[in-house]
């Protein structure tokens, strides 16, 4: 019992990163008056460097690379946190 209930709450973790990833990835607010673009947290978008268009991202816009390091590893750790939940046994 306790099994299949570690495996429904990996499975709506699973569910809730990827679907939040898709979110975050697709929205923008642009504020008119200023031109200033925020993406899903409210985090200001700056041009991306050349250098990180090339290596990183294929958009023009980033947070920064410290933002894209954080967003990195609590997506990462989020799937890894589901899947260990999803194997683990009693």
């Amino acid at each position: 019992m306790l099994q299949n209930i570690r495996n429904y709450l990996a499975i709506a973790i699973l569910i809730l990163v990827l679907l939040f990833a898709v979110i975050i990835i697709g929205y923008r607010e642009v504020n008119i008056t200023t031109g200033q673009t925020f993406d899903f947290f409210g985090r200001e978008l700056i041009p991306a460097p050349l250098w990180a268009r090339m290596l990183i991202t294929s958009e023009y816009q980033w947070a920064g690379f410290s933002w894209f390091i954080f967003d990195m590893i609590a997506f990462w750790s989020a799937l890894f946190f589901s899947f260990i939940l999803y194997k683990f046994k009693d």
